[in-house]
């Protein structure tokens, strides 16, 4: 049965890229800073202080991807039901499981959040980058389907 994504590309940038970057590039930068003598770090590097907010902003900075870009979803509909991905591993649910889908509209993108009658393998929310004219076709091509379903804020 064929598929059809409504999900943005920006999906995979913004959860496989942007954290795999953040964790190697500034988790060696905080790591070079903890274990290297503080004779030769600049004057305004010294002490427990600058290595305990690099720690804290790191730490931080992990907490807001996990609770926001680490929660988008990869979506695609077909005829009966609705896929749903982590790049890993990817779950069918039929569209009666789904209660609706609100459409945000932020500055540069649509979020979307699918909200099922029952908790799914991915919880009973579901977000993800909403790729708005893929939407429209599909809705096009298959009239009563998911429809009837979408909420736009």
């Amino acid at each position: 049965m064929k598929t059809y994504r409504i999900s943005s590309n920006w999906t995979l940038f913004f959860v496989i890229f942007i954290p795999t970057m953040w964790i190697t590039f500034f988790g060696s930068l905080t790591l070079g800073f903890l274990l290297v003598d503080e004779e030769e770090l600049p004057y305004f590097m010294w002490g427990n202080s600058f290595k305990v907010g690099l720690i804290v902003f790191f730490l931080f900075f992990l907490i807001f991807l996990r609770f926001t870009l680490l929660r988008l979803k990869r979506v695609e509909l077909s005829e009966t039901h609705i896929y749903i991905s982590n790049y890993f591993k990817t779950y069918r649910y039929p569209f009666s499981d789904i209660e609706c889908i609100k459409v945000s509209d932020l500055l540069l993108f649509k979020l979307a959040k699918v909200e099922f009658t029952a908790k799914t393998s991915f919880g009973r929310n579901v977000y993800f980058l909403l790729q708005s004219h893929y939407l429209a076709d599909y809705i096009e091509k298959f009239p009563g389907t998911v429809g009837n379903k979408v909420i736009d804020n």
